[in-house]
């Protein structure tokens, strides 16, 4: 993707992923030949978007290109590095991905979403449409709880939500994110429980302004949008997230007092209620501790990286 005046110039290449499994064993990834079998087969797309890279960077002759570290970065990654064309990385999550792992050997900076040493910290963008939206009103003399769903990733939320919503409506009003696909499973709609399937970034500004206590995974744009809506917020990882990052991302949070921390396996309606009440009671704190992360500069400092401007923040 190259900018080019006032156009968004597009050009697909071929890439393929690595695919492994956080907790699975040495063996289990050895013993799964499907897995195996996908792999090999996308390490040779790798191999041909590599050589169109080559073509579309000696055609496009770009003076930067720049990696958001997602497996289709790779090849064209590489090929900047044969190129000497200068290569900028730009991690969200606590530890780089696979890709950026690789590149970052050849990138001129390194940037990235947590602190990190050796990297620039600029943090992780978010949508100014989220950081501008006034609080919601729910006039509800209950506390107002937050279970962002909406992937496939999210599932065991949702069903945890679906499963116990009458008691979960005793002591509290529900704002549920659940994502297109579940929304049809959820409960009927009613003054302590709106679900949403998905919103618009205006409006989950509104509303992760409006929420007491937030339940959400911990992806590193979740996290960003949690800390530029200062909320006060109860991270669940996904167990078996590529490279166990959100794991480390909820680690280093909740390690700074910014959020509380509830593993996905154990996650039931006992611990998901004492969660948020403990988080409730003290949620002044995790509200600044959240808010402590925000960096609302990062689209600036990553543009100002990318056209060689200005220093920017380490």
């Amino acid at each position: 993707m190259l900018s080019c005046g006032d156009r968004l110039l597009c050009h697909s290449v071929m890439s393929g992923k690595f695919r492994r499994y956080h907790g699975d064993s040495l063996w289990a990834h050895l013993a799964d030949v499907p897995t195996l079998t996908r792999n090999a087969r996308d390490a040779v797309k790798v191999m041909i978007g590599f050589f169109q890279s080559l073509w579309l960077l000696l055609e496009i002759r770009p003076q930067v290109v720049f990696s958001k570290g997602g497996y289709t970065a790779l090849p064209v990654g590489l090929a900047a590095a044969v190129l000497r064309i200068r290569l900028i990385t730009h991690d969200s999550d606590v530890v780089p991905g696979l890709t950026n792992r690789v590149l970052g050997r050849f990138a001129a900076e390194t940037a990235c979403g947590f602190p990190r040493e050796g990297s620039t910290f600029t943090g992780n963008p978010v949508n100014p449409d989220l950081r501008s939206a006034p609080a919601a009103g729910w006039g509800s003399d209950k506390p107002v709880v937050m279970f962002m769903g909406g992937s496939s990733g999210a599932n065991v939320i949702n069903r945890l939500v679906f499963g116990n919503v009458d008691r979960l409506r005793e002591r509290y009003t529900i704002v549920h994110i659940t994502g297109q696909a579940d929304l049809p499973k959820a409960p009927e709609p009613a003054s302590d429980y709106r679900p949403y399937d998905f919103v618009d970034p205006a409006t989950m500004g509104g509303l992760l302004k409006s929420a007491d206590v937030v339940l959400s995974r911990a992806g590193a744009n979740a996290i960003a949008d949690l800390a530029a809506c200062g909320a006060a917020a109860i991270l669940i990882p996904g167990r078996h997230m590529t490279g166990g990052q959100q794991l480390r991302n909820a680690t280093t949070v909740t390690d700074c007092g910014a959020a509380y921390l509830l593993r996905e396996e154990h996650l039931d309606i006992d611990s998901v209620t004492e969660a948020i009440d403990y988080v409730y009671a003290h949620q002044q704190q995790y509200r600044r501790g959240m808010e402590a992360l925000d960096r609302p500069q990062a689209a600036a400092e990553l543009a100002t990286m990318i056209t060689g401007g200005s220093n920017h923040a380490s």
